[in-house]
């Protein structure tokens, strides 16, 4: 049997090529230059892996003689799926100003005719569209297909798979000469489980005692106030001193006077001068800064001390209160609240 299977005359190998890229078209037409030598020295097998290189070249859309060629390099070895699928391409791909266009259609129609009798014919889809079909793991493409799968009778396991969906297969009988149609419905992927649930917070522990905005200033607001009046007491005890040791040198200047009276020189005698004035003077002063810094003194340790235990005795209640307290027999702190 010849190279062409169609056995005319009229297919010519200047027939021009598919439009394709320009620099794919010498390396096409290499490739069936080689597979032409392949076939004239009968070495079909090699013709047709030859021109399955040809057909990816062309990106799956060869020129129609090429794609000829292939079905009759197919159809010599055996793999009459194959040789089926090219020779419908090929028909469907023949040019209408084609020379001697009915004869070789006719010739064509004749050997796919003796094809489709070999073969059988699946008619297949899946939701969602999109999905990608194999047949017996070979990629046929992706629905739709748009038109029927040339296969070689037996069982057949079809495959649909999709991203995001779980794949779907099915084996299908098909017969010589027979159609079979088949559609898979693809499921969505389950999520992942979710993850364990977390094990209970440990009970919270009773936060530790701190301080409020409001005692904090209080507190050392307090301490300032403490400090200053122990300050305000030193100095006035220290005035009550310096004014008392002037009052005893004026009474022992006055005693030493002996123009004065033995007793109660400053009395309401005869006996006056500007030094029991002074004597006097000093003495009252004494006395007042005395009082004053004995009562200064007092009131800046209450303070001083309310401060340091608001400061140093932190509490969650802020109920804590410090008020002072004054009496006949002395003065003090009442605290109350807790601790």
């Amino acid at each position: 049997m010849t190279r062409r299977f169609l056995a005319l005359a009229a297919l010519v190998f200047g027939t021009t090529l598919a439009p394709v890229a320009r620099t794919q078209q010498a390396d096409i037409a290499a490739l069936d230059a080689q597979a032409a030598e392949q076939e004239k020295a009968g070495n079909w097998q090699a013709a047709l892996e030859t021109h399955r290189k040809l057909h990816a070249l062309a990106g799956g859309r060869p020129p129609w003689d090429n794609a000829a060629n292939h079905a009759n390099a197919a159809y010599q070895v055996g793999v009459y799926d194959e040789a089926a699928t090219m020779l419908r391409y090929a028909l469907a791909q023949l040019p209408v100003a084609q020379p001697d266009r009915d004869a070789i259609k006719g010739k064509m129609e004749e050997r796919l005719a003796e094809l489709r009798a070999k073969t059988g014919e699946l008619e297949l889809g899946a939701t969602p569209t999109g999905a990608l079909i194999r047949i017996d793991g070979r990629d046929v493409g992706r629905t739709p297909l748009g038109e029927t799968v040339f296969v070689l009778p037996g069982a057949r396991e079809v495959q649909a798979s999709m991203d995001g969906f779980v794949t779907a297969s099915q084996r299908v009988e098909v017969a010589p000469g027979a159609r079979a149609s088949l559609t898979l419905a693809l499921v969505p992927v389950a999520p992942p489980p979710g993850r364990p649930p977390l094990p209970p917070a440990p009970p919270s522990q009773p936060d530790e005692p701190t301080l409020s905005d409001a005692r904090l200033g209080t507190g050392i607001a307090a301490v300032g106030l403490g400090v200053g009046g122990v300050v305000a007491g030193i100095v006035l005890g220290i005035t009550s001193v310096n004014r008392g040791n002037t009052a005893d040198e004026r009474r022992a200047q006055i005693l030493a006077d002996p123009a004065a009276p033995a007793t109660n020189p400053c009395g309401a005698g005869a006996y006056q001068n500007t030094q029991c004035a002074e004597l006097d003077d000093n003495a009252a002063a004494e006395r007042t800064f005395r009082g004053a810094a004995i009562g200064a003194g007092i009131a800046g340790g209450l303070l001083l001390t309310t401060g340091i235990l608001l400061l140093a005795l932190p509490s969650g209640d802020d109920g804590f209160t410090v008020s002072p307290s004054a009496g006949p027999d002395g003065a003090g702190l009442l605290i109350g609240g807790r601790f």
